[in-house]
């Protein structure tokens, strides 16, 4: 059970090779949210009372709501952490021929930061966090990242002798998201330009797509997805826009962490790989265009619209229709 844990490598052909992570291990054990006894966990996993200790501190600086007793510790409620093998249950065999690694940790700075300075890969690396210190969304802000609550996911790939053709990209991995999400019949999305998700009008998860050029012609793409199932009042009061998660929204069904994570890899890599503009999208995306025909505000610099939104272009640039003329967004901030 312990194997496929922190940092979690695993190749394509599934080896489980990766070294056993002794705070992974401990999380794992109290993921049941049960009391455990600490002379038990001390004996299950081979630890001295200074390394449980340790360990024990390790779990209180990550936040993680427990009650820690002189004989016992207990997470406050249940947690179902990442587990490569879960989500290679629920992978395609397409997906799976995708993926040359899996890596998986309790705690990064930002997923998209990691892979950023990792190898490339021509086959995809996905790296997940079960949280983030400095998690980051579009234009710098910050990403709230409690730890074993929401999806924290970036996919690295390097794309070799390819003409630059990722506009709109973060678009169409909206696109792909949401149909991961209506796979596990969750309903009523809403996609806000240009890389938001929405549920009941209330933002449920963001897309940052960043690319580097390497060489001519040899770009690498890097899609880092926050998606909330579960996020606490706490922290939602601390966002300066309406936001929601899975939890609240699904009538009490749980929604598997691991089975959407899979779900997601399966619409986005097959397609990513052959995607080559979005004019095969951008019908599709004004389905379910946030607030389409509805009066809305985006500011650019210093500059503020206001009109009808029309819903995105072949080239994913964003239609508002105001005092006549139709203006065409390709960068701006939309209210909320």
């Amino acid at each position: 059970m312990h194997d496929d844990l922190h940092p979690k490598e695993i190749s394509c052909v599934r080896a489980d090779e990766q070294p056993n992570s002794a705070l992974y291990s401990l999380l794992y054990l109290l993921a049941d949210g049960k009391t455990h006894q600490k002379k038990q966990i001390k004996n299950h996993l081979k630890l001295t009372n200074d390394t449980l200790s340790k360990l024990i501190q390790s779990i209180q600086q990550l936040a993680i709501p427990c009650t820690n007793q002189l004989t016992s510790i207990q997470l406050k409620r249940p947690y179902e952490l990442i587990s490569s093998s879960l989500i290679q249950q629920h992978n395609t065999f397409e997906t799976s021929k995708l993926i040359e690694k899996f890596l998986i940790f309790p705690s990064l700075d930002s997923t998209n930061d990691y892979l950023m300075q990792s190898k490339t890969s021509t086959l995809a690396n996905i790296c997940i966090a079960e949280m983030q210190t400095k998690g980051r969304g579009r234009q710098g802000n910050t990403w709230v990242s409690p730890f074993g609550e929401n999806i924290y996911l970036s996919i690295s790939q390097l794309f070799k002798n390819k003409t630059y053709c990722f506009e709109a990209l973060s678009l169409a991995i909206g696109l792909w998201v949401t149909a991961a999400l209506e796979k596990l019949n969750i309903s009523g999305i809403q996609l806000k330009w240009p890389n938001d998700i929405y549920l009941n009008n209330k933002k449920l998860a963001g897309i940052l797509v960043e690319i580097e050029q390497k060489k001519a012609n040899n770009w690498h793409v890097i899609i880092g997805i926050g998606l909330n199932i579960r996020l606490p009042e706490t922290y939602k009061k601390t966002i300066d826009q309406p936001v929601t998660d899975l939890h609240s929204n699904n009538k009490g069904v749980k929604i598997s962490r691991n089975h959407l994570i899979a779900e997601i890899l399966n619409n986005i890599l097959p397609q990513l790989i052959q995607y080559d503009e979005f004019k095969p999208y951008y019908q599709q995306w004004n389905q379910y265009n946030h607030k389409n025909n509805q009066i809305i505000q985006i500011k650019m610099n210093q500059e503020i619209i206001e009109g009808i939104n029309l819903g995105v272009n072949h080239k994913g640039l964003l239609q508002i229709e105001s005092n006549g003329r139709i203006h065409t967004i390709s960068n701006g901030v939309l209210a909320t």
